[in-house]
């Protein structure tokens, strides 16, 4: 899937992910070896290991915004992967 830099610069801008996305982005983790794992509490979706130094971090839902997830800036290199395939 490609996107366009407006849509993906706003992504990283806002440090927001859509849920629309969320199961694609689920299978490119698997595809690419990326470990990740369930998200802990009423409002972790999903933790993400960005490296052994930094370990995981997470992507949260938030109650304002039903059609994004905010996450962790350290996850930007996977984000830009995922949406530069």
């Amino acid at each position: 899937m490609s996107f366009d830099e407006s849509f993906k610069n706003y992504f990283y801008d806002t440090n927001r992910f859509p849920v629309f996305l969320f199961d694609e982005f689920v299978n490119f983790l698997d595809k690419n070896e990326i470990e990740h794992r369930e998200g802990k509490g009423a409002t972790q979706v999903l933790q993400v290991k960005v490296s052994e130094e930094i370990g995981f971090k997470v992507i949260f839902r938030s109650k304002h915004d039903l059609e994004n997830y905010t996450f962790n800036e350290a996850l930007h290199p996977i984000f830009n992967l995922f949406f530069n395939q």
